[in-house]
């Protein structure tokens, strides 16, 4: 991980330790903690953590696939999350969005997701218009989930699958 904005002890209390051994299998991935309205602005509310393609000189998003992959924090938002997650699940769970992020970050690695702009993914071969009313069931939404949901029921497949089955429900039944 190359840490470009923020630093190792804003990580370290925003995911622990154990988030740090899970970016450690990232080690050119650059990292910025950001402000709300920097880099990212969202349809459905403030990001929390964002992958996206950023310019060299890390000051904007990009979407040229050959300007390098980046993870974008956005501490408040993290914080706001888990001000609704009950206490005794707070740090797994804040650990499980970075899995859940990370995921993106090994998708588009394997060459199975592009983002091609604000609206636009590729995802293996097809595009994808993005739509955030059914957010839960965009397929590298899915996968993300999935991961998340195993890392936090401690590998429990059948558990995470139905939550991640529950999320495209509710998702269709709005």
């Amino acid at each position: 991980m190359k840490i470009i904005k923020g630093s190792l002890g804003q990580i370290i209390n925003l995911f622990g330790e154990e988030g740090i051994l899970i970016l450690s299998e990232y080690p050119d991935l650059p990292i910025i903690f950001a402000e709300t309205g920097d880099y990212a602005e969202c349809d459905r509310g403030n990001p929390a953590l964002v992958i996206a393609n950023i310019t060299e000189d890390y000051s904007t998003i990009s979407y040229d696939g050959r300007d390098p992959l980046a993870l974008i924090i956005y501490e408040n938002a993290v914080n706001e999350v888990i001000d609704r997650v009950p206490p005794d699940l707070s740090d797994r769970f804040r650990t499980s969005m970075l899995v859940h992020e990370l995921t993106h970050v090994r998708q588009v690695q394997e060459g199975r997701l592009e983002i091609v702009d604000e609206k636009t993914n590729i995802w293996e071969g097809e595009v994808v218009v993005v739509d955030f009313a059914n957010y839960f069931s965009l397929p590298w939404e899915k996968e993300a989930f999935f991961e998340q949901y195993l890392y936090l029921f401690n590998g429990d497949e059948a558990t995470a699958q139905a939550v991640v089955d529950e999320q495209c429900k509710q998702i269709v039944n709005i």
